[in-house]
């Protein structure tokens, strides 16, 4: 096959710095968010074969995030808050001490392997010739616009040709809907060899949180 682009719909996340409020704070409660970088770790953790689960997670932690990472979908969110109200009931002092410490702009030997992983997979760290269709909420709360930004320019500095869409109003749930009719109008224009600008209005935010 030949990739002929990509679509992402409030892509996060923009910036490694962005995981860094995830596990930092013992006492700062578990939500949604924390359940993305809990499954996005586990998985590496299982890819890899390292590190064993007991560096960074804690007992209980060991034994039901299997199971659920196993069987659940749109759930595994609120299990998680549920059974785990604090960081520090999901993750060990070690991590989290060790997260706190690192400033998430390169490798720290302190917290290995996660911090040179989450750099490596910051999106949109590589080149293309396939063009990259952006979508964003202006009133997106999860993924915030200028998180998505830094995806752009970190793409665009690639040289991954790329162009981002803003829409007002849209939130990180009903961005589909509001920007599906300008990607099926990128993806049309794709099929036929080209790369149509579709931005009703290109995305006005600025990452500020460094590329």
């Amino acid at each position: 096959m030949t990739l002929l682009g990509s679509v992402s719909f409030a892509p996060g996340l923009g910036n490694a710095k962005d995981w860094s409020g995830s596990f930092d704070n013992p006492s700062q409660p578990i939500g949604l968010f924390d359940a993305f970088t809990t499954m996005s770790l586990y998985s590496y953790m299982l890819y890899a074969g390292a590190p064993d689960p007991t560096t960074w997670l804690t007992p209980a932690a060991q034994q039901s995030l299997p199971g659920i990472f196993h069987d659940e979908c749109a759930t595994i969110g609120t299990s998680l808050t549920s059974l785990f109200p604090t960081q520090s009931t999901l993750f060990t002092p070690d991590f989290l001490s060790a997260s706190a410490a690192c400033a998430f702009t390169g490798p720290c030997a302190g917290f290995a392997p996660w911090s040179t992983e989450l750099e490596a997979e910051q999106p949109g760290a590589f080149t293309s010739r396939a063009p990259a269709l952006l979508l964003q909420g202006a009133a997106d709360t999860t993924v915030l616009p200028a998180q998505t930004a830094c995806t752009l320019g970190r793409l665009t500095a690639a040289g991954t040709p790329a162009q981002a869409c803003e829409y007002s109003g849209r939130d990180h749930l009903s961005i589909v809907a509001g920007g599906l009719p300008d990607a099926l109008r990128w993806m049309a224009g794709r099929r036929s060899g080209l790369d149509p600008s579709v931005c009703g209005t290109a995305l006005a935010a600025q990452c500020t949180l460094g590329m």
